[in-house]
């Protein structure tokens, strides 16, 4: 699922008509219909600005697909040992700090780096997309 999937799913959750999302979030007539419309990606600000208007919303979920859509929704695995917090943080695997930002989210909102992160997991996950949808334009061309 790409973004602008997620951020329909958003639009429903708030029982809002598209354009009522795009006066919300100060974008302009017709920008999401249009996206939704061509499954268009959409840029960084896009979603920062989504996310700062709707602060409930998990950004690992608004990026990445990651995680619930609602901050609130994580589920705390209390079968999981707590994580011992005195390692060495590159002894932390990727899914340990990834949890780590979700629970403690508020405390990175605004945080320059934080966004950048978030950034920078989105346009992985976009790249990891486009060499996908590469390969399989190519199977179809019958190149390699």
């Amino acid at each position: 699922m790409k973004p602008i999937e997620r951020v329909y799913e958003i639009i429903k959750y708030k029982h809002l008509s598209i354009r009522q999302f795009e006066i919300e979030n100060g974008f302009g007539n017709g920008s999401i219909q249009s996206a939704l419309k061509r499954n268009a990606a959409l840029k960084d600000e896009t979603l920062l600005k989504i996310l700062k208007n709707y602060p409930e919303i998990n950004p690992l979920w608004l990026f990445l697909g990651k995680g619930d859509m609602l901050i609130g929704n994580m589920n705390s695995k209390a079968e999981e040992p707590p994580i011992d917090y005195k390692k060495a943080l590159s002894s932390f695997s990727e899914d340990e700090i990834m949890q780590y930002i979700i629970k403690n989210e508020a405390k990175f909102l605004g945080n320059e780096f934080y966004e950048m992160f978030v950034q920078l997991k989105y346009k992985q996950l976009r790249e990891a997309e486009l060499k996908e949808e590469n390969e399989k334009l190519k199977k179809q061309l019958g190149t390699s």
